[in-house]
């Protein structure tokens, strides 16, 4: 279409069309499921088209400029029939039109209606300070259902009288009554729509607004200055600034502002024909809402009503002059307690905007001071220009102190503290779109797809080879052109280290940790002995990396490990051809933001055949072991992606602490407490205790008295053995047996007084599967935080438990490990035979390793008659082999990662092991296992799986 036919073009509330005002009517475009349908309609030349979701309603007001048409008039019309239900007049021109469910707002330039949309019934009128834009923004929740306005004269007053005077007067009347007292051009009012309830007012700007738009769920608002170059985003429930952006340097017009529907992005459009995305991380927000003091009605301090000067009200001298006053207010500790702290994607805290708010401590200094500079009306300015002959001495010195500032913070900023480096230097938008536009003059709106189901249809997708992958920015502009870009949610990072140069790419959940991972793999320095300088100081693990600014190379400091001789790197299996397939490789998991404490604890339990049996034969209803026996078939059929996500689900709704979050990202687990609580939930569905159920024999003595007279023993039972960490453990073995022994103090009602009690135990009954938890983790209640036990604690291959064995058992234990040692080595050889021999992708190799099993077990049977090795859940001996290790990486239990370690069980020389991490596998040796003890921040044995030797 020709680009002089557009006259107005928005989306309708969810995004999913555009409807475009022309001179010769008007056209309804989809843009997601039913791509490129379009719907054309002639009527009058079209000022204001609203439609209502993808419903036949519109709202719809003419241009003005035909005869019987008049900008003053408002119709509703039925798309289908094409029919008109009923017209509205009003008494000055219509500059803006809301639609909901429930209601149609109408925004004139002094006042605001609302009408019920059923029965078209006016139910407010509202009177605002002059809106010759006619902005206004209404968030489409239900639950929230709210209303911004440029707020009217004397919010504070006016919402006081309200509250007090609610049951005399109407709130509307309330609100006008102080139409006479003077607030900033910047507030924004939110009204309740549901309530007809004027709630609070906000801070914006400290001059007018010149947009504004809700989330999708009403509990976020973004708003722009009039100058364009900072936007904002205010928690609706509290009127909290969380968010502060600089979309640039320039004075430029913003068109549209809009949040994407999972309030990760906001995007804005402009004169300067760019499109600029904004991220909203979590972690900041949430720093912000601590540390930021809540700015409620009844709290706003009381400004300067008579001031000769008041040009920090209607924009003073140094209007243009943006960034000099909000370095100060930074620098002064200023906005309510936030003493320059708050951190964003934006400007990380720092206050520079054109016209942004001063304490009330500042804005006096100004005022005070207000004869050194020229004071100019902002009326008096018809566009937002820079003079260039208005500049004082004072201006230029300040403009010269900025761009030195800049200067310095390329050089310095990685290593200055974030308060200070972000006003030398604020933080940008994450990404911006130039339009390739023909003329320069046009408007734009713009929208981002969250779902790649909703983008386009899979003809238009492969014809223009649009990347699924990527997110989906939708840009509409006056011209008649729809633009769809692609947005990688991703970001790269650019490392320097000893001269070099690396490039990283992290994801939009990767923290600090995930970081020094991806460094590690490009530059062999140990995720311990790395030291990421970034702004605000060293980088912490559990920092998440999209509150960080990565637009500069980061300076990373460490020494590799020594060279070593070059060693084949690791083959992948998905990385690996269907032709280059490795037969029988495992599959790995994918992680799902924080899910690798799931990942291993899934893999190490799926390594237990005798579970998987137990699972297969399950047919109950029990959501979560249904769950874990679909997800264990995929991963026994070896083929395409594991899907967790169903079992995941579940395993949270069942467990919420498992589903706990942090900044709106789900917080890192313990692997342990997860493997304990899958396992505690499978035996109340299946027969699996004798499995892993350690019988124990426990003796309690009375140290205070000494007799052997005052002796008690009880039985109980277990299914785990914990090691315990201190200063003199070096060997699992020191810390089971500190684990079974303990001194405890209690009352003694013989005595009449406190006694000291020695309670040792011994066990009783060994398990087929033995489960070993070193106490790695602690609470540091100084910090209030769980820490991490760093010290190395070898274990071994074999773990012999005859030292802490009952007398009743241990001499039948014992005599079945001779004999079981005995029979492996006669079947040395064979095992040798199986370890020379190339281990291929066909039958013969497997029934190679089922017949030296086959002839294992006959041998075991004639030996130890009355055991079924096959069958039993009892381990026959003393001796257990290892199986599987869940590991941690990290100095906390709040991050780091996990992996597991399980043994390739075709391999029966024990060479030969499988490294879990998350998605990736790979086939590791028996060395590499022998460096998980621990001693630093690497990799250390958390979980331990034994298996009893020879079952």
């Amino acid at each position: 279409m020709s680009d002089s036919l557009v006259t107005y073009l928005n989306f309708n509330q969810d995004a999913s069309c555009v409807a475009l005002g022309l001179k010769t009517g008007y056209k309804i475009v989809n843009i997601q499921q039913k791509f490129g349908r379009c719907c054309c309609y002639k009527d009058d030349s079209i000022n204001i088209i609203e439609m209502l979701y993808t419903t036949s309603l519109i709202v719809m007001t003419p241009l003005g400029n035909e005869i019987g048409s008049s900008p003053r008039e408002l119709k509703i019309k039925n798309t289908k029939s094409n029919s008109t239900i009923c017209s509205l007049f009003f008494p000055t021109t219509i500059l803006n039109v809301k639609l909901t469910k429930e209601h149609l707002i109408v925004v004139l330039e002094n006042q605001i209606y609302i009408y019920e949309i059923k029965s078209m019934k006016l139910l407010q009128t509202i009177k605002t300070n002059s809106n010759p834009l006619g902005l206004c923004a209404v968030s489409y929740d239900s639950n929230s259902n709210l209303l911004a306005y440029p707020s009217p004269p004397k919010t504070k007053d006016a919402l006081a009288s309200i509250n007090a005077k609610s049951s005399q007067t109407s709130n509307t009347e309330s609100l006008n009554n102080n139409s006479n007292r003077i607030s900033n051009k910047g507030d924004i009012i939110l009204f309740n729509l549901n309530k007809f309830l004027p709630i609070m007012a906000i801070s914006a700007h400290k001059n007018d607004v010149a947009a504004m738009s809700f989330s999708a769920d009403g509990s976020l608002i973004c708003t722009a200055s009039h100058k364009g170059t900072i936007v904002r985003v205010f928690d609706t429930n509290t009127g909290i600034k969380l968010f502060q952006f600089r979309r640039g340097s320039y004075p430029t017009k913003i068109y549209h502002l809009q949040f994407s529907s999972d309030n990760k992005y906001v995007l804005a459009t402009s004169s300067s024909l760019t499109v600029h995305i904004f991220r909203l991380g979590e972690e900041e927000a949430l720093e912000n809402k601590h540390k930021k003091k809540i700015k409620t009605i009844e709290e706003e301090p009381e400004r300067e009503e008579n001031n000769d000067g008041d040009g920090d009200r209607d924009g003073d001298g140094d209007g243009d002059d943006d960034d000099s006053d909000d370095m100060e207010e930074d620098l002064d500790g200023g906005n309510g307690g936030n003493n320059g702290n708050s951190r964003s994607n934006g400007s990380n805290g720092s206050r520079d905007e054109d016209e942004d708010e001063v304490p009330t401590k500042q804005r006096k200094l100004s005022q005070g001071s207000s004869n050194s500079f020229t004071s100019i009306n902002s009326e008096d300015i018809t566009a937002p220009i820079i003079d260039q002959n208005r500049l004082s001495v004072a201006r230029m010195i300040r403009r010269s102190s900025q761009t030195l500032g800049r200067k310095a913070a390329q050089k310095m900023g990685d290593y200055l503290p974030s308060r200070f480096s972000s006003i030398l230097e604020p933080t940008r938008h994450f990404a911006s779109i130039k339009i390739d536009a023909k003329n320069k003059d046009i408007k734009s709106i713009a929208m981002i797809n969250n779902s790649n189901q909703d983008i386009i249809t899979a003809s238009y997708d492969s014809r223009d080879n649009m990347d699924t992958n990527f997110l989906h920015v939708n840009v509409v502009t006056s011209e008649g052109m729809l633009y769809i870009y692609g947005l990688d949610s991703e970001r790269g990072v650019t490392i320097r280290n000893a001269g070099k140069v690396y490039e990283l790419t992290i994801g939009p959940q990767d923290n600090g940790f995930t970081l020094k991972q991806k460094v590690h793999e490009a530059t062999k320095i140990p995720p311990e002995r790395q030291k990421i300088l970034v702004k605000g100081g060293k980088l912490d693990d559990d920092t998440l990396l999209s509150t960080l600014d990565f637009s500069k190379p980061v300076m990373v400091l460490g020494t590799p490990d020594k060279l070593e001789k070059p060693i084949e790197k690791p083959k992948f299996i998905e990385d690996l051809g269907d032709a280059t397939k490795v037969d029988n490789s495992p599959l790995g998991i994918p992680n799902y933001g924080n899910t690798c404490y799931l990942n291993s604890s899934l893999q190490a339990l799926f390594q237990i055949e005798d579970l998987r049996e137990k699972l297969n034969k399950f047919n109950g209803r029990e959501n979560l072991t249904l769950a874990l026996r679909n997800l264990f078939q995929q991963m026994e059929r070896k083929q395409g992606t594991v899907n967790v996500g169903m079992f995941l689900t579940i395993f949270r709704s069942l467990y919420p602490q498992f589903a706990e979050q942090k900044n709106g990202v789900f917080s890192q687990q313990d692997a342990e407490e997860a493997f304990s609580q899958i396992l505690t939930t499978l035996k109340r569905n299946l027969e699996i205790d004798d499995l892993f159920r350690i019988g124990l024999k426990t003796r309690v003595k009375n140290l205070t008295t000494g007799s052997d007279d005052d002796i008690k023993y009880d039985v109980e039972e277990s299914f785990k053995l914990n090691c315990h960490i201190d200063i003199k453990t070096n060997f699992l073995r020191d810390g089971i047996i500190s684990g079974l022994t303990e001194n405890i103090v209690k009352h003694n009602s013989s005595t009449g007084g406190d006694n000291e009690y020695e309670v040792s135990k011994t066990i009783t009954r060994l398990p087929k599967f033995l489960v070993v938890h070193f106490i790695r983790f602690f609470w540091r209640r100084d910090i209030n935080k769980k820490s991490k036990i760093l010290r190395r604690v070898q274990f071994p291959f074999e773990l012999d438990l005859s030292d802490v064995l009952d007398e009743s058992i241990k001499e039948t234990k014992n005599k079945n490990r001779d004999l079981i040692r005995k029979v492996e080595k006669d079947n040395l050889d064979l095992k040798r035979e199986l370890k020379k021999a190339k281990r291929e992708s066909d039958e013969d190799e497997e029934m190679k390793i089922a017949s030296i099993k086959s002839r294992f077990y006959d041998d075991l049977k004639s030996n130890i008659p009355g055991i079924d090795f096959e069958t039993t859940t009892e381990n026959p001996s003393s001796v257990y082999e290892l199986n599987a290790i869940i590991t941690h990486m990290g100095a906390s239990a709040d991050g780091g990662h996990y992996k597991a370690y399980v043994k390739d069980a075709n391999d029966l020389s024990g060479e030969s092991w499988w490294l879990f991490n998350d998605d990736k596998v790979s086939s590791v040796a028996r060395e590499k296992i022998e460096t998980l003890a621990g001693g630093g921040e690497s990799d250390s044995a958390l979980l331990l799986i034994y298996k009893g030797l020879g079952l």
